[in-house]
């Protein structure tokens, strides 16, 4: 699982239920997500290459040791998007969740502080372990 939390430790977005499916040029991870962030509640299925899982891995380490400002996460699905932003060691998360044809989009921010990262950067690292 991937957990997404506020500075109040409130679980806001979970990636969980991973499942890889391998092509002759991409693995492909489908995972479910579920969002419970102030009146939203609601679970939907996003899927991504593993390398958009690697590259938010590579961002969010060279972001806490502050040889970056942003993260992203931004498959090429394009249901979803994450994208960490640090100023003055707080950092906003901003989400944004499209429908499958990207006519609706849903989003929301709320922020963090670094010592969020370290978990974050363990639970993508097994995810990538796991699947990768």
């Amino acid at each position: 699982m991937i957990n997404f939390f506020d500075k109040e430790r409130n679980l806001i977005v979970l990636f969980k239920d991973f499942q890889v499916t391998t092509t002759e040029a991409l693995r492909i991870v489908t995972f479910m997500g579920k969002v419970d962030f102030d009146f939203i509640h609601f679970e939907t299925n996003f899927e991504a290459e593993v390398f958009d899982l690697k590259n938010l891995l590579f961002s969010l380490e060279k972001m806490y040791n502050r040889e970056i400002k942003y993260a992203t996460f931004n498959p090429l699905s394009g249901k979803i998007r994450i994208m960490l932003s640090e100023n003055d060691g707080q950092i906003k998360v901003k989400v944004e969740i499209y429908n499958e044809v990207s006519t609706c989009k849903l989003e929301f921010e709320y922020y963090i502080d670094q010592s969020f990262i370290p978990d974050l950067v363990k639970e993508i690292e097994i995810v990538i372990k796991e699947y990768a």
